[in-house]
């Protein structure tokens, strides 16, 4: 499995690359959709989808970007919601989701993206990270301002920190 490397704290912590497993399926009507779970970094979600979907997402990658046409199994039209033929659909459809992030390691093409669904929780992650940023920069702001107003026992000035440092001014971090 691919991982990244994050720092955190003294000791470096292993986080997860983008992962695919499908993980059960379900009779909805007359057709049967498939449970997959998706990790990218450290976060999961699931997504539910049928075989006419993988079908469609499958007619798009073979035309945008030439995968074998043979990767994806074959549709079947008698007996499509038997036991059997969904437990070995379902191992055939996580192995070609699984091919298709290892074809496609650095830049997951969009129908596979869309199919994912790494537009909305990608996103969501981006937005975390900004406002986690956000709240840290006024911690700091915070921090510096309360230094300004009752310098240390060191008497250092307000734009030097208690280590003699130079500090940004306060207008730059907004």
């Amino acid at each position: 499995m691919e991982a990244f490397w994050m720092e955190a704290g003294p000791f470096p912590v292993e986080v997860p690359a983008r992962k695919v497993c499908v993980v059960g399926s379900e009779l909805v009507e007359n057709y049967t959709v498939y449970i997959i779970d998706v990790t990218d970094g450290l976060h999961k979600w699931t997504v539910k989808h049928r075989y006419s979907d993988f079908y469609d997402l499958h007619e798009k990658l073979t035309a945008e970007k030439k995968v074998d046409r043979h990767l994806l199994p074959p549709k079947k039209i008698l007996g499509k919601n038997s036991k059997s033929l969904v437990e070995r659909r379902q191992k055939e459809l996580a192995l070609y989701l699984q091919t298709l992030l290892q074809q496609f390691p650095e830049a997951t093409p969009t129908p596979l993206a869309y199919f994912l669904h790494f537009h909305l929780y990608v996103k969501m992650s981006f937005h975390r990270h900004f406002e986690s940023e956000s709240l840290h920069r006024q911690e700091y702001c915070s921090q510096l301002q309360s230094h300004e107003e009752s310098p240390a026992s060191g008497e250092t000035s307000p734009e030097h920190n208690s280590v003699g440092l130079r500090l940004p001014p306060l207008e730059s971090l907004h």
